[in-house]
């Protein structure tokens, strides 16, 4: 798909899957703009990985910028506009994990469960950039990706 750019570290192999070993780097999903939308990824993973959402003005995806859910340690945790949640415990393995925003909230689900939240404070900023994290030498895999702008709340 021509609207995913796989930077160094991952390979889409025969099994339709993408892979990454390797130094930390990022699937980033172009194409879309959203201010309100639903990131979805089944992914296995022996590190550390995650989801992140980006403005224009951000120069690249990196796991502490603009709005990123990262599973980190066996921590799952939240970044928006600089402030970090709470860490939860997650297990590493296969999980469903969603980073999603609405009207002034910012979620990130594993396994349909809620692991963190936070208030966003520029909630109408529109995004459109949209990336899959993988950490310096974390072997992970995605099985699948689905996007979904959310109606306007």
């Amino acid at each position: 798909d021509k609207a995913f750019a796989l930077s160094p570290g991952w390979s889409l192999p025969e099994d339709n899957n993408y892979h990454h070993e390797g130094d930390a780097s990022a699937i980033v999903i172009g194409g879309q703009t959203a201010v309100d939308f639903d990131l979805v990824v089944d992914v296995q993973s022996t590190g550390e990985f995650g989801l992140g959402a980006y403005a224009t003005q951000t120069p690249r995806p990196d796991p502490d910028r603009d709005y990123t859910a990262m599973v980190r340690g066996g921590k799952a945790s939240i970044r928006v506009n600089g402030q970090a949640s709470d860490a939860q415990s997650i297990a590493l393995g296969a999980h469903k994990i969603e980073l999603r925003r609405r009207g002034g909230g910012v979620w990130f689900l594993v396994d349909d469960k809620v692991v963190a939240y936070a208030l966003d404070k520029n909630p109408r900023v529109v995004l459109n950039r949209f990336a899959i994290l993988a950490g310096a030498g974390s072997a992970v895999i995605v099985r699948s990706v689905s996007y979904r702008e959310a109606p306007a709340s």
